[in-house]
């Protein structure tokens, strides 16, 4: 009972120490401001782009032509001779811009800078080109339509397969993986603080006394795994406030199906702090032994995370792989590529539940290891000790 005390004050202590609600308010809403200046910004921008452009047209051949019906362009007939003294309204930005048509296969532009305009008046004698040409053929708009009409392919899945994968919801996963990165990498750098700082100053030694290590390192790992969890809570409020500020100004970003699904999102959540527990409670016993991490050989362990999480970025494409659904199950990569899976296609809810329950057992297993290590590496001072001897404590401890 005051082993469990205990273990809950560490938690407390933890977290609390490192967790700012102050800060968390801020993050969000400058999530909020940066997402409105995006997309306002974007807004003005295309108010900018889409104002009106006067043009000189010199159109010698006399091709005839038609624009947008909600152009912005002006056009100005002139003749080909006056071109010297369009270019001199042009310096002295008393028009926008000069369209010099010598043929259907030559056109000249003359502008200051480049503008969006360009792209509608070559769109728009491209168009009057084309059809030049069907009626010169004895071709009609059907007949073209019928020479590059495609085959139909609809598929037809007869299991519980999706129809397709939704393109929000191909990035939302994409998202996802990369705040799980997020939050585990968080959780790294703390445990690497925390416990190499502290065994430096000496101070685990001395509160080792009052509690056990068991319960110390479990603290640490719940603790920190919590604050972890938190800022993908944070990171993901904040990019659902983003599609819906993009929505706002019309921006039209689609919200992914798996949104509206609670079962799904309660579903990933529980993987997501499932992962994060399992990678802090090996970082916590690699994190115990070492005696200096700016010269640690084993700092570079700290990539490791990167591994499982590019695995699960090969699964946006292909989630019914053979073998993203091994990796589906395997602990240490299932944090990442199971909510590929169910973000993206169907998985039976067996599946769901053994990969959790093969994570729990390696987190409970994890975490015994890691307490056995940090027990005696925490009184070992000036050498790191190697793989064998850790695998010789363990050993140990099963005896």
């Amino acid at each position: 009972m005051k082993n469990n005390h205990l273990f809950f004050e560490v938690i407390k202590w933890e977290f609390s120490r490192w967790f700012k609600i102050k800060e968390q308010i801020i993050s969000i809403s400058l999530g909020i401001v940066l997402s409105f200046i995006i997309f306002g910004g974007k807004s003005l921008f295309d108010k900018n782009e889409n104002k009106e452009a006067t043009i000189a047209l010199l159109n010698s051949p006399k091709i005839s032509f038609v624009l947008q019906k909600d152009t912005k362009i002006k056009l100005l007939e002139k003749d080909t001779s006056e071109l010297e003294n369009q270019k001199k309204l042009l310096a002295d930005e008393k028009i926008d811009g000069i369209v010099l048509i010598e043929s259907y296969e030559k056109i000249k532009v003359y502008l200051r800078e480049k503008e969006q305009w360009v792209d509608e008046i070559h769109q728009s004698i491209s168009e009057s080109f084309r059809n030049k040409k069907l009626i010169e053929h004895n071709l009609s708009e059907a007949d073209l339509k019928k020479i590059f009409l495609q085959t139909e392919l609809e598929e037809v899945f007869t299991g519980q397969q999706k129809k397709k994968f939704e393109l929000a919801d191909v990035i939302a996963a994409g998202v996802f993986l990369g705040i799980m990165l997020v939050g585990v990498f968080v959780g790294l750098a703390y445990q690497f603080v925390v416990i190499t700082g502290e065994k430096q100053l000496r101070i685990t030694e001395v509160l080792v006394s009052a509690i056990k290590p068991q319960t110390w390192i479990d603290g640490k790992i719940a603790g920190i795994s919590l604050l972890s969890f938190v800022s993908i809570v944070n990171y993901s409020i904040s990019g659902v406030f983003f599609v819906f500020i993009s929505q706002l100004f019309g921006e039209g970003l689609a919200l992914p199906n798996l949104l509206v699904n609670p079962a799904g999102i309660i579903t990933m959540l529980l993987f997501s702090l499932a992962g994060l527990l399992l990678w802090n409670t090996f970082y916590s016993a690699i994190a115990a032994t070492i005696s200096d991490p700016n010269t640690s050989a084993r700092s570079s362990l700290m990539l490791l995370p990167l591994l499982p999480v590019t695995i699960a970025f090969f699964a946006l494409k292909n989630p019914e792989a053979i073998i993203v659904k091994i990796l589906s199950w395997f602990p240490f990569t299932s944090f990442a590529v199971m909510p590929i899976r169910i973000a993206l296609t169907h998985v039976s809810v067996l599946e769901i539940i053994g990969s959790l329950l093969l994570m729990c057992i390696s987190i409970y297993y994890m975490r015994k290891a890691a307490g056995r290590i940090f027990a005696l590496s925490i009184l070992l001072y000036g050498k790191e000790p190697s793989w064998k001897e850790m695998a010789r404590w363990l050993k140990e401890a099963k005896n």
